[in-house]
């Protein structure tokens, strides 16, 4: 049940509910087919039904976007010319208000809505005569001030989510980031400062055995100093080592920034759980998300791309999904698009990985063993 609930919703990348709140408003429609008694009835019915399908397709998939939007367009002059109803026109700026694209396309999608719509209201004008005079004219012009905004104001509404949700990620990267330097801090405190600690009273030892002329045990202090400061010295060059290497949360902000120079939005989920995973698991989670969004930004045609991270009870789990056109099964097994190049990395770690174009847009999921992650892990662990 909840599988075919998931099908069927609205995804909330940048509207919550609203999306549900304005199909209320299909019901004011419905006296106009009810109850089903001739073909014309059913086939209004039939209209509705394609009509909201549109609506939803319009908030989950970029690939058909224009024919979908299409549609809710025939769909709602057919309605304002043959039933009066306007107002469905609100659906259609909303909906192409709230899908990502840029500038310049937003502008041509409003210039083609306005000419619609004033095209429409003149065959409705022809179609009632009533309808610029009396009350009828004061609710066409308020139902035309809705119509010409919903675009305007979806679009600044979409803006401004998606600016707020980026700044809430972009703080709780910050927060990661923040408890690895304390993590770093604890380590070479707990690590490092015990070493010395060891090294000062080994040495101390040792220079009194030496004035005893107890040479044999003078040089077995000795000799475990030099140990401790070799693995003193290999902490030190692994710590060092792993803060040279790009953390997973600057790969993030990298990758941020190459999908909305390409105009495609950027949503994570769960990065903070990131912290705590082995330093070889977030290695291989970053490659896998630099590949996976160079495919995005090439092939996909996308405009949006989510990435969610789970600890899970026996794995560490990470899911990167796009709304483009997907790909084909043959492309995979032919190595295209480096796809197969994320499944061979993956089963360095013993992980299972799955990549699925075949429905809107491509999703790769990847899972990798706890124990796997940890027994083959020798460095620090990294931020997320």
């Amino acid at each position: 049940m909840k599988q075919i609930l998931n099908k069927i919703s609205i995804p909330k990348v940048y509207v919550g509910n609203l999306p549900y709140f304005f199909l209320i408003y299909l019901i004011f429609i419905i006296p106009s087919f009810w109850p089903l008694t001739t073909i014309r009835h059913w086939g209004h019915f039939a209209l509705i039904l394609v009509f909201i399908v549109s609506y939803r397709l319009l908030y989950t998939s970029n690939r058909g976007t224009p024919w979908w939007w299409g549609v809710q367009i025939l769909i709602d002059i057919y309605f304002s010319i043959f039933a009066g109803y306007l107002y469905l026109f609100i659906y259609s700026g909303w909906t192409f208000g709230f899908t990502s694209m840029k500038a310049k396309t937003f502008r041509k999608y409003v210039l083609f809505y306005y000419v619609i719509v004033l095209g429409t209201i003149g065959i409705m004008a022809v179609r009632y005569k009533s309808l610029f005079f009396g009350d009828n004219l004061m609710n066409l012009l308020t139902a035309v001030a809705f119509i010409f905004g919903s675009p305007l104001v979806a679009r600044g509404f979409a803006v401004m989510s998606q600016k707020n949700r980026k700044l809430r990620q972009a703080n709780i990267r910050l927060q990661t980031q923040a408890e690895e330097r304390s993590r770093i801090a604890r380590d070479l405190h707990d690590n490092l400062g015990q070493s010395y600690s060891m090294i000062t009273v080994k040495a101390e030892l040792a220079g009194k055995l030496l004035t005893k002329a107890q040479t044999e045990a003078a040089q077995m202090q000795i000799g475990e100093i030099k140990n401790i400061s070799r693995e003193n010295l290999q902490l030190v060059r692994d710590i060092v080592n792993n803060l040279r290497q790009e953390s997973l949360s600057m790969t993030l902000v990298k990758q941020e920034q190459n999908l909305t120079d390409a105009g495609i939005y950027l949503e994570t989920q769960g990065i903070e759980v990131v912290a705590g995973w082995p330093n070889k698991v977030q290695q291989l989670s970053a490659a896998v998300i630099k590949e996976a969004v160079t495919n995005i930004i090439r092939y996909s045609h996308g405009k949006r791309c989510q990435i969610v991270f789970e600890t899970r009870a026996t794995d560490f789990y990470w899911r990167i999904q796009d709304n483009g056109r997907g790909f084909k099964p043959m492309e995979i097994r032919q190595g295209a698009n480096g796809l197969r190049g994320i499944q061979q990395r993956v089963a360095q770690l013993n992980g299972d990985c799955e990549i699925d174009g075949a429905h809107h847009g491509t999703i790769i999921t990847v899972s990798i063993p706890k124990d796997i992650g940890a027994a083959k892990d020798h460095g620090t662990n990294r931020v997320s």
